[in-house]
């Protein structure tokens, strides 16, 4: 690069290597922020955005890197023609994502409703009264038909 007093060698690993470490940075603290959504069951059904969301920021990055290396207008176009790529590869995940957590969930719910209704009011009741009889009062609703 001229004017800025370092050889285009020097600039290269210095951008680059500022870029990785700044990924790799960012990849640690996005793994402990996913660690908790899956901790807390916020990912179900929305893993395809969380990793899109982490594409998003490495494209920019990446973005910045090129721009920083090739100049502005190539960096741009390179940097589009990326977003473009990773757009036409996610949208696709990103439905079929979505579409399998709705029939999972679909299929859940139905499954609830098809139990007979004395399992159901056994499950609803919880491990309070399982400890107590509640095993005998399984057994019975089985002998009972109900």
């Amino acid at each position: 690069m001229e004017g800025n007093g370092l050889d285009f060698g020097v600039w290269f690993w210095v951008v680059g290597c500022v870029g990785a470490v700044g990924l790799a940075v960012f990849g640690v603290l996005y793994d402990c922020w996913v660690a908790v959504l899956e901790r807390q069951g916020h990912d179900r059904g929305y893993m395809a955005f969380v990793v899109a969301l982490g594409s998003l920021v490495t494209l920019c990055v990446g973005g910045v890197v090129l721009g920083a290396l090739a100049g502005p207008l190539v960096g741009l176009v390179a940097w589009g023609v990326m977003v473009c790529c990773f757009v036409a590869s996610g949208i696709p995940m990103i439905i079929g994502s979505v579409r399998r957590h709705v029939r999972a969930r679909d299929a859940g719910e139905r499954a609830w409703r098809e139990l007979p209704e004395w399992v159901t009011e056994w499950l609803r009741r919880g491990d309070d009264d399982q400890g107590a009889g509640g095993e005998d009062e399984m057994e019975a609703g089985v002998e009972s038909g109900g």
